[in-house]
Order: structure tokens, then C-alpha cells, then sequence
């Protein structure tokens, strides 16, 4: 018969419509954690699936890296190249570089080389004696030479124990000679057997003047011939220091030395011995012999002055 046939098959089918593969299936709810199991029938194969991903969440399809923070920025900032010649900033007067400013420059700050301290090209009237200039400007500088010398008697009567000997004496003069403002270098008017005035003296082809301007000799030989042009009776700062007299005594100056420029013997042991022993002596305020001879002796213990020649530069 067909019909325990077809009954087998009904209730075959019926049993199987809840799965139609023939499986068995679990299912975990959304977002539970849950494993959910599928078993496959026979020849099919089995999946497992452990937790669960939001359907909200998006899925990351490989690793990415994000690095984030400030950026770091370096400034280089340039200094200007001052090694080179052609760069005039800092530039300063001895660096041996001409400034823009600068007249010149020999990279040093000496004057009379040519090129002064203050960078400018030396010229006769700078007021810079150079090598060979013997004057730039002042008393008795004419295009840089000297016109005249200077001599005096000086302000002070000195005794010997002030100076005490010939050198001492030399620098007495100087010292007088700088504080009134007078160029150039000073000899005292002083003989001894030693040293004579004739040796110690330059013998200027040039005239001697006094402060006021008054020439008393125009050369060396006119200074030894006996009479001077006039009296040496202004000291270093012009002022007259003795009214003329006839006679030796208001002006008493050291001397020992004849109107020649030769030693007289009469010198308190070469001006070192203050003693008793008597000591030659001119007058200031006379222009014959006598402004160095012929006057009465002094003591040495006395005060008198000093006269003081400008000495020229040797010929």
C-alpha cells in the first residue's frame, strides 16, 4: 500500500521545519557577551563565535597610530662676519683699518708717525711734534721751528741745600720752566772745574728771549762777548723780578762762571757744600760783564737765583 508511505514522510517533514538544515541553533541577545553556537549537521561545518561588537561602534580594519603635541620651531639667527676687511661696523682708530671717518689709519695710537692718535694725517700746525718738527705751535714756533729760545731767572732764590749739586740745579730750572708752560729743555747757567758752562750749553746760531719777548743775545758768541742785549731780569713767567740798579745786590744768581762761559773756581765745592767758603755771583738786573762776573762774592749758605737757558736741539 502507498499510504504508511506518504504518512512516514509528513511526519519526517514536520519535524524538521524548525530547522531546515537540520541544526540545532543558539543565539545570544545584542550586546550580552554571550557565545552563540551553530551545529551543523552531518557533513556541514561548525562555527563558533565568542562575544558580541555593537552595532553602533565602528570597526577598526587594522592598527593606526596617532601622534600628537607641539611642533617645535628653531630660529637661526645670523651674526654679522666682522673678520672681514670690507666691514666697517665696530671699526675703531689703531685697528689698522681706515674708517669712512678716519683720515687714516698705521693700526696703532702714536703720534708723530705720520699718522696721529686720532686718526688724521699729521701736517706742520697740528699741534703734534713730530720727529722732525722741533715745534707745532706755542711760543716762539715758526713753521715748525724755533724762532728763539727761552731764558730766564727764576722766580725763587734757592740756597744750595735746595739743589746741592749741578744736575740738581739743571732740573730746579726745568721744574720752573714747566709750570709756566714753556716748551723744551732747560740748563742752569752753572760752572765747575769739571763742568763748564761753555760744555754743558748748546751753542745756539739762534736768538734768546726773554718772556716779554726782549731778545738779550741773537746767537751763542753774542751771549759771551761781554755785553748782553738786555738784562735776563724776568723769571719764567714774564714778571720782572728786580728793578734796574747800578750796582751788584738787589738780584744775587748763582754763577761761578765767567762771561765766556769758563769756570771760575768759586763754586762751594762743586754746589754740594752749603758751608762758610764764598760762592761767584752775577746780577740779574745788569747786561754787562757783571750778569755773571765782577759782582762781590756770596756766602754759601746765602740764597740766590738761577738762570735758565733753553737749550736748542744739537745742530
Amino acid at each position: 500500500m502507498v499510504r504508511p508511505r506518504v504518512a512516514s514522510l509528513v511526519l519526517l517533514l514536520a519535524s524538521g521545519c524548525f530547522s531546515p538544515s537540520g541544526s540545532e541553533s543558539t543565539t545570544a541577545g545584542p550586546g550580552t557577551g554571550e557565545t552563540s553556537e551553530t551545529t551543523a549537521g552531518p557533513g556541514q561545518a561548525t562555527s563558533t563565535s565568542t562575544g558580541s561588537t555593537s552595532p553602533s561602534e565602528p570597526t577598526s580594519t587594522g592598527p593606526t597610530t596617532s601622534t600628537s603635541g607641539p611642533v617645535e620651531t628653531t630660529t637661526t639667527t645670523s651674526e654679522p662676519d666682522t673678520t672681514s676687511p670690507a666691514s666697517t661696523d665696530g671699526a675703531s682708530c689703531g685697528d689698522g683699518v681706515a674708517a669712512p671717518d678716519e683720515e687714516c689709519d698705521d693700526g696703532n695710537m702714536v703720534d708723530g708717525d705720520g699718522c696721529s692718535s686720532a686718526c688724521k694725517i699729521e701736517f706742520c700746525g697740528d699741534l703734534i711734534v713730530q720727529p722732525h718738527e722741533e715745534c707745532d705751535g706755542g711760543e716762539g714756533c715758526d713753521g715748525c721751528v724755533r724762532a728763539y729760545f727761552h731764558v730766564f731767572v727764576t722766580s725763587l732764590a734757592i740756597s744750595i741745600v735746595e739743589f746741592k749739586d749741578i744736575g740738581s740745579a739743571d732740573q730746579i730750572c726745568r721744574a720752573h720752566a714747566r709750570l709756566a708752560g714753556l716748551p723744551g729743555e732747560y740748563v742752569a747757567w752753572l760752572s765747575t772745574e769739571a763742568q763748564t758752562a761753555a760744555d754743558r750749553l748748546v751753542h745756539s746760531t739762534r736768538p734768546w728771549q726773554l718772556r716779554n719777548g726782549v731778545q738779550i743775545a741773537k746767537d751763542w758768541y753774542n751771549l759771551i762777548d761781554g755785553d748782553l742785549d738786555a738784562a735776563i731780569d724776568r723769571d719764567e713767567n714774564g714778571d720782572e723780578v728786580s728793578v734796574r740798579f747800578p750796582d751788584c745786590g738787589p738780584c744775587p744768581v748763582w754763577t761761578a762762571t765767567t762771561k765766556t762761559g769758563l769756570a771760575m773756581g768759586k763754586d762751594c765745592d762743586d754746589w754740594s757744600a752749603p758751608g762758610p767758603g764764598p760762592a761767584q755771583v752775577g746780577e740779574c738786573s745788569l747786561s754787562d760783564a757783571r750778569w755773571t762776573e765782577g759782582c762781590p762774592d756770596l756766602t754759601c749758605s746765602g740764597h740766590a737765583r738761577l738762570y735758565c737757558f733753553e737749550q736748542p736741539p744739537p745742530p
